[in-house]
């Protein structure tokens, strides 16, 4: 930046538009990138909420996936499936989704579904 001198004072850098500006334009100024810094901030954090909203999710996918794969193949676990999910509550927008799977862990367990269930987690 270059600096105007006159006899030896030094007056405002010829970039700084602080400087010219009355306090309310200044006030104004500074209102506005305050603004816009609390819009970035609030982005920066949906971003982050949303992350961690992915990554719950995922690992509920990944937790029910093991749970109901070992409820296919160990009588103990499908035992415990069932009484959790039949005394659950349900919303009724997911009660035909819990009640098809109750009445699938409520078949006997045959070692076709067993074979089933491992050739496909090893293709996984």
């Amino acid at each position: 930046m270059a600096i105007v001198k006159i006899v030896g004072y030094r007056l405002a850098d010829v970039g700084d538009t602080m400087g010219r500006l009355t306090l309310d334009q200044q006030k104004a100024k500074l209102e506005a990138q305050k603004a816009q810094l609390e819009a970035r901030l609030k982005k920066i954090s949906a971003k982050t909420v949303a992350k961690k909203r992915k990554l719950d999710t995922r690992r509920k996918v990944l937790v029910g996936a093991l749970v109901l794969n070992a409820a296919n193949t160990e009588a103990g676990v499908r035992a415990v499936v069932l009484k959790l999910l039949q005394s659950a509550p349900r919303r009724d927008q997911d009660r035909g989704v819990i009640e098809s799977l109750i009445a699938e862990l409520e078949a006997p367990i045959c070692e076709a579904a067993v074979s089933v269930t491992t050739e496909q987690d090893v293709r996984s």
